[in-house]
C-alpha cells in the first residue's frame, strides 16, 4: 500500500516502506512487541502506528501526516518540506529507535569480541551472531528485542609478541555495489515448420556478452526443434537486412531490425517429385520478393550454410520476404516465408510455390488458375 506524500516526503516514505517489509521487524512494531522506555518513544509509537496499518490496510494519510509530524519535533533537520537524503534519515530514525527502546546506540557502543563476540551469557543468549565473516548484532534486553546493527572486525598482530588485539567498529549501513546487468531482453519470432504453431514470438533474456551459437541454442529450446534447423536472420520492415553467424557477438543483436528465427521445412528423399499444390494463383502483379540465399550473403557458419547452401539432390533454401512500392514507400508485407527447392526450379514453378505459400495473404479478387 502506497503512503501520501505530505510536500516532499518521499524521502521518508521510502524508508518506512523498507521498514515496513522487513519482516522481523514489523512483526514487532505492528503486533507490539517492545517496551518503550518512559514516555520518550514517540517517534517508534507513531511509527509502529504506521506500519501497523500498512499491513492491516488501515492506512489513512493523517496517520503518515502524524508521523511526519513527530520527526519535526524531534529533529530540526527533518522541519518543514524540504527533500533530504533517505539514507540520512534511515539511519537518524534507527538512532531514535535504539534511544526509545532503552538500548545503547551502536553508534555509542564500543565492543570487545574477547568478552562478547560468540560468547553466550546466562541463559544460553549470544549477543553476537556470525553471518560468514561479518557479526551482526542483535540485543536482548528482557522482553525487549529489535533493531540489527553490525560491527566491522578488525584484526592487529604484533609481529614481536605475535598477540592479536581483534576490535570492532560499529555501523548501522553497509554500501553494497550494484550488481552489473548480465543479460538483455530480446525478442525473437519463430516461424516454424507446424500448421498449429506457425509463428511464435518468444521473449529470452540473452547473455550480454554471449554468442549468436547461445543464442541458436536457446531459440531451439523454446521452439523444440533441433539447433542446426534455426536461422536467424534480421528483418527490416523494408525486407530483409542481414543473417546471423554464430561466431558474432549478441550485443547488436535485433537492434537494427526485428529478429527472426526460421525452421526450414523437411527435404524430400531424393528423386521423389515435389507434391503439386492444392491450387494454382497468379496474381496480375507478382509481388517483390527478397532472397537472402539469392543475393549471395548466406550466414557465415557451418549451421546455417548446411541449411542454405545445396544439399542431397541439388535443393537449396530460400528465405522469402514480399515488399511493394519502390524507394522511400518501399514497404513489406506478409510475414516472412521459408521455400526449399530444386536448383533447377524454372521461374514459373518458384513463382508458383510462392503464390500457394501467399494464398491465405491474397485479396479476393486474385484469379486461380
Amino acid at each position: 500500500q502506497g503512503l501520501r506524500n505530505h510536500g516532499n516526503t518521499c524521502f521518508m516514505n521510502a524508508v518506512v516502506q523498507c521498514l515496513s517489509n522487513t519482516a522481523p521487524l514489523a512483526e514487532v512494531l505492528a503486533l507490539g512487541r517492545y517496551r518503550a522506555r518512559g514516555g520518550r518513544a514517540e517517534v517508534t509509537h507513531r511509527l509502529a502506528a504506521l506500519v501497523r496499518a500498512l499491513w492491516t490496510r488501515d492506512y489513512t494519510p493523517q496517520l503518515s501526516a502524524e508521523f511526519k509530524n513527530i520527526v519535526s519535533k524531534h529533529s530540526a533537520q527533518f522541519r518543514g518540506n524540504a527533500q533530504h537524503d533517505a539514507l540520512e534519515f534511515l539511519l537518524w530514525l534507527l538512532d531514535r529507535m535504539h534511544e526509545d527502546l532503552g538500548a545503547a546506540s551502536p553508534a555509542q557502543q564500543t565492543c570487545h569480541p574477547e568478552e562478547e563476540v560468540g560468547v553466550p551469557r546466562r541463559g544460553g543468549r549470544t549477543p553476537w551472531l556470525r553471518l560468514g565473516g561479518c557479526p551482526r548484532q542483535v540485543w536482548h534486553r528482557g522482553s525487549r528485542d529489535v533493531l540489527a546493527g553490525g560491527g566491522l572486525e578488525s584484526s592487529l598482530t604484533c609481529p614481536h609478541c605475535l598477540k592479536q588485539s581483534n576490535t570492532f567498529d560499529p555501523f548501522l549501513c553497509i554500501s553494497l555495489p550494484i550488481p552489473l546487468r548480465q543479460t538483455r531482453a530480446l525478442n525473437v519470432t519463430l516461424v516454424l515448420q507446424c500448421e498449429r504453431r506457425r509463428f511464435v514470438r518468444v521473449g529470452l533474456a540473452v547473455p550480454l556478452l554471449g554468442t549468436v551459437a547461445e543464442l541458436r541454442e536457446m531459440v531451439a529450446r523454446e521452439g523444440r526443434i533441433p539447433p542446426e534447423q534455426v536461422i536467424l536472420a534480421e528483418v527490416s520492415p523494408r525486407g530483409f537486412l542481414r543473417s546471423l553467424g554464430d561466431a558474432e557477438e549478441l550485443g547488436a543483436a535485433g537492434e537494427g531490425a526485428p529478429l527472426y528465427a526460421f525452421q526450414p521445412p523437411p527435404a524430400r528423399r531424393a528423386g521423389t517429385a515435389p507434391p503439386p499444390p492444392r491450387h494454382w494463383l497468379a496474381a496480375a502483379r507478382p509481388p517483390r520478393s527478397d532472397w537472402l540465399g539469392a543475393r549471395g550473403r548466406p550466414p557465415p557458419t557451418a549451421r546455417s550454410s548446411d541449411c542454405l547452401h545445396p544439399g542431397a539432390g541439388g535443393r537449396i533454401l530460400l528465405l522469402l520476404c514480399n515488399t511493394a512500392g519502390d524507394g522511400p514507400r518501399l514497404a513489406r508485407f506478409g510475414p516472412p516465408l521459408v521455400l526449399r527447392e530444386e536448383r533447377g526450379v524454372s521461374w514459373e514453378q518458384l513463382q508458383q510455390s510462392i503464390l500457394a505459400q501467399l494464398r491465405a495473404l491474397l485479396r479476393g479478387e486474385v484469379q486461380a488458375q
